[in-house]
């Protein structure tokens, strides 16, 4: 309302705005969790050694528990577990093909709702006897106002802690 925009165009404007924030966001984050997981793999043997060499902490527990010798049968056996966990996978593509389906549901409902709100409330009004329409419109329009305000609220303090996060994993040398 306050950029005297059409609703269709700022509804399609917010949707488009959140399809590129997720897409960007998953461009980030997947490659270097792949990267991630693929470094650890071609080097747990050298993370094994180490263990072995160790004279601390892990080196008493390998001592203890035999580590090394359990981590090295498990490195040895991933390609079997892996093609014999084909139903754990398969529950964990149904998973985040549920949560994906979740997602864009709420998605259009969200498009839906907000391209309609205008009708909604008249809708809405027309239940209500026409003394009080006009103080159910003014109580409608708060009660979202509020709303609005406290979905604002919570993204502010996600963004805030989001970036405290962040400096304090720049000042302490935290690797990413």
């Amino acid at each position: 309302r306050k950029l005297k925009m059409r609703r269709g165009l700022a509804t399609a404007s917010i949707m488009v705005s959140v399809l590129v924030f997720l897409g960007t966001f998953l461009g980030i984050i997947v490659p270097p969790i792949v990267d991630e997981v693929q470094g650890f793999v071609q080097h747990l043997p050298e993370y094994i050694a180490d263990i072995e060499r160790s004279e601390g902490f892990l080196g008493r527990l390998d001592d203890q528990f035999n580590l090394s010798e359990r981590a090295r049968e498990l490195s040895d056996d991933l390609p079997r577990l892996a093609q014999s966990s084909l139903s754990t996978i398969l529950g964990f593509s149904r998973r985040v093909g549920g949560a994906l389906f979740s997602f864009l549901t709420l998605l259009v409902l969200l498009i839906y709702f907000m391209a309609s709100m205008p009708r909604l409330e008249d809708g809405l009004a027309l239940l209500f006897p026409r003394a009080k329409r006009k103080e159910y419109r003014e109580l409608m329009d708060r009660a979202t106002e509020k709303i609005g305000g406290y979905v604002s609220g919570q993204l502010t303090v996600c963004l805030v802690a989001g970036l405290c996060a962040f400096v304090a994993f720049l000042v302490i040398g935290l690797p990413f």
